[in-house]
């Protein structure tokens, strides 16, 4: 189960971007909550797809890969399959894994649900912390780390690393799982001899919607070509992120100050 949080900055207030879910017969009826949902085990749907997917299908937002940063997850026992209600080992009948996620709002949201949302709003998150019973769970008893790590975001953005070991980590269980499953996964044995970084193709915005919604279903070229593009972005924009989160913090620092003239009333004349 996931719970995205799109925040943005207005007057200097943060805000997070949340829907109220006003299907009387779900769970957590007239709650807020972000965009996120339940994975889809059938696809072996991973947390982190699942997040990128919920967006795109409740508010049509595309998420950036690289602006995506985890800062919650917790697994559970439960009794019930959507909600996380611990228990003991015996008693369960479900494992539950909970995951929290920021990103900023880049693009006005779309309301495609109506009939189990309700419109997209943005909430300070100052009156949140007020009045946290009106959040979901998950959101509820988090908010307050939520609203640091938001504080934090910029610098805990740049200090992730391209995780070579993560990668070595999926390829290692890939291997381990029955051929037919391994076959979708090869991509990961290949990935440094078939496309040299010479030949890697530009990628548009207008790709990404489609890509991200075609899980399991993509190409070794592709899912290569995806992988070669996004560290060579990376590689070419990181020192140009390190100068924007300084004049950030520098302009935030004069944010509700005039700007006084360098100059004296005589070096004027």
């Amino acid at each position: 189960m996931t719970q995205l949080i799109l925040f943005t900055e207005i007057e200097n207030k943060i805000c997070i971007l949340l829907a109220q879910r006003i299907n009387p017969n779900k769970d957590f009826y007239l709650k807020l909550n972000g965009p996120g949902g339940k994975a889809i085990h059938e696809k072996n749907e991973n947390i982190d797809v699942c997040v990128i997917r919920e967006c795109f299908e409740e508010a049509e937002i595309v998420l950036r890969n690289e602006k995506l940063l985890k800062i919650f997850e917790e697994t559970c026992y439960s009794i019930k399959e959507w909600r996380a209600e611990p228990c003991l080992q015996k008693e369960a009948k479900y494992i539950v894994t909970l995951a929290i996620y920021l990103h900023p709002l880049e693009e006005p949201p779309k309301h495609t649900e109506p009939h189990t949302l309700g419109p997209w709003n943005l909430y300070k998150i100052k009156d949140l912390l007020k009045h946290r019973n009106e959040l979901v769970p998950i959101l509820r008893e988090n908010i307050e780390l939520i609203d640091g790590k938001i504080k934090a975001y910029e610098q805990d953005i740049l200090d992730l690393p391209i995780n070579a070991q993560k990668l070595e980590e999926i390829k290692i269980k890939m291997e381990k799982q029955p051929q037919r499953t391994q076959e979708t996964f090869n991509f990961l044995n290949d990935i440094e001899l078939e496309i040299p970084e010479e030949e890697i193709p530009e990628i548009v915005d207008e790709q990404f919607p489609i890509l991200a919604l075609n899980f399991g279903k993509l190409s070794s070229y592709e899912i290569q070509t995806l992988i070669k593009y996004k560290k060579k972005i990376q590689e070419s924009i990181r020192p140009l992120r390190r100068i924007e989160h300084k004049i950030q913090t520098i302009e935030k620092s004069y944010k509700g100050f005039k700007y006084l003239s360098i100059f004296d009333k005589i070096e004027e004349r």
